[in-house]
């Protein structure tokens, strides 16, 4: 990257992320090849940060979510972790095929569908 930041400056992705919107910004204008080629070098790059941020802070999310959650927290107690996590998979795989056996065009499947999404995101 040939970003460089002001004295006394810190690097974090957010300077990055902005100053490769500013330069895709410039370069989206612009005809030529090279131009081109080096707007989508940057939307790729800006893309690939973003990418990363969300993995990073997903899981994070969902720790702390669960950590406030007195009845996981009484399960992990009583159960241990590996028990509860195997639960927990065994729940993921009956709505997986719970899934796999409604049909998404039918409209009253459709409904029951949306939910055991939801149900499976929560998991």
């Amino acid at each position: 990257m040939e970003y460089e930041p002001n004295e006394g400056e810190k690097v974090t992705a957010t300077v990055i992320k902005r100053y490769r919107k500013e330069m895709i910004d410039d370069l989206e204008d612009s005809t030529g090849e090279s131009a081109k080629k080096e707007c989508t070098t940057y939307t790729d790059q800006l893309n690939t940060i973003k990418k990363l941020e969300s993995m990073r802070t997903n899981p994070i999310k969902n720790i702390k979510a669960k950590e406030h959650d007195p009845d996981l927290k009484l399960s992990l107690k009583r159960i241990g972790a590996d028990e509860e996590e195997a639960a927990t998979n065994r729940l993921i795989a009956q709505v997986d095929e719970r899934l796999r056996s409604l049909d998404p065009k039918n409209k009253e499947d459709k409904k029951k569908v949306t939910a055991l999404k939801k149900d499976r995101k929560t998991l």
